[in-house]
């Protein structure tokens, strides 16, 4: 998916994706259990915490201490969450995949202190099998 050009609700790999299509489309092409029903009918900018339920409600939540290569990270910008990707792995270290509007794409870049900073939460999914 990396290389996908971004778009506010995205859903479609190789068309557009925004940052929930990554974690939706890469959930399901896995298996996983993301965010049922998916819901498409959002603001480009977050309002208070509703970005976020969907992420507690579906997925466990865990400490920094535990991040591995799968876990979505949920962001915040400015003051609410409204941001999410997907920890990643190479010979260097951790990488943050997520279809990111300032780049106009789907990227895989450094997952940086920057990033970390603004991490409000973190969460790990299972397949259709799993219950929390």
């Amino acid at each position: 998916m990396v290389g996908t050009r971004w778009r506010h609700q995205g859903r479609q790999p190789g068309f557009g994706l925004d940052c929930i299509g990554v974690v939706v489309c890469v959930g399901e092409e896995l298996g996983f259990q993301v965010f049922e029903p998916i819901t498409i009918a959002y603001q480009r900018h977050a309002a208070a915490d509703g970005f976020i339920r969907y992420f507690r409600e579906f997925g466990k939540e865990i400490r920094l201490s535990q991040l591995h290569a799968g876990c979505v990270l949920a962001f915040r910008e400015d003051k609410y969450p409204c941001h999410a990707g997907i920890v990643a792995t190479d010979d260097h270290g951790a990488t943050l995949i997520h279809a990111y509007a300032l780049r106009r794409k789907v990227v895989e870049e450094r997952l940086t202190l920057d990033w970390l900073s603004r991490v409000v939460g973190i969460f790990e999914y299972r397949g259709p099998q799993w219950q929390h």
